[in-house]
């Protein structure tokens, strides 16, 4: 087969030529558009509901407001230091502190554990206890936010820690028990063997 050569021009007026045959093609099938009868049809309006709907983007997971467990820290410290001096905890701090503790749950290296919830009460009790006996000095330290943050974060560690050598547990135990059931039905496997070969 030969191949045909082009020059330019030749090859624009063809390219001209498919074009024009596209657009009398578009005419014919819009004339044959304008004889049906939109009238008899499904309203135009449930059609664009339809696809307004099919069109918009997917809405991405609802991820936690930021201000529903934002805690400011110049009020976190103020709080502190009424508790320090009147020895009385205040709401606003005990949910100063919930805040933190819950904020750092929805961590991406905390959130898929089943026992969160467990983690966020070690939390909550090693912070409350670290705010009963004074433990951040308010002179050496400079955000109590940070302070308290690395608490939750050591208690989550150590809650996981506890949970896994507890599944850990179960598993030898579990490997335990099927070796004994397994050993047990050996030996009365070989018994009743031995009891057969007798009679």
């Amino acid at each position: 087969m030969k191949k045909k050569k082009y020059n330019e021009d030749e090859l624009i007026d063809d390219l001209i030529d498919d074009d024009d045959s596209i657009n009398k093609q578009e005419e014919i099938s819009i004339e044959d558009d304008e004889n049906v009868n939109l009238e008899d049809d499904v309203p135009l309006d449930d059609d664009l509901i339809v696809l307004d709907e099919i069109l918009q983007p997917k809405k991405k997971r609802s991820k936690v407001k930021k201000e529903e467990f934002y805690v400011e820290p110049k009020k976190f410290d103020e709080e502190i230091s009424k508790y320090y001096d009147s020895g009385i905890l205040t709401n606003e701090l005990a949910e100063m502190v919930s805040k933190i503790a819950h904020k750092l749950s929805y961590a991406s290296n905390f959130i898929n554990y089943t026992y969160r919830e467990d983690m966020v009460g070690d939390a909550l009790i090693r912070m409350f206890k670290a705010l009963m006996s004074k433990k951040y000095d308010r002179i050496k330290g400079t955000n109590p936010f940070s302070y308290f943050t690395r608490i939750a974060f050591n208690a989550f560690r150590n809650r996981i820690k506890k949970e896994k050598h507890i599944n850990e547990t179960h598993l030898k135990y579990q490997e335990e028990l099927i070796m004994i059931s397994e050993n047990q039905n050996i030996f009365k496997n070989k018994k009743n063997m031995y009891s057969n070969d007798q009679k």
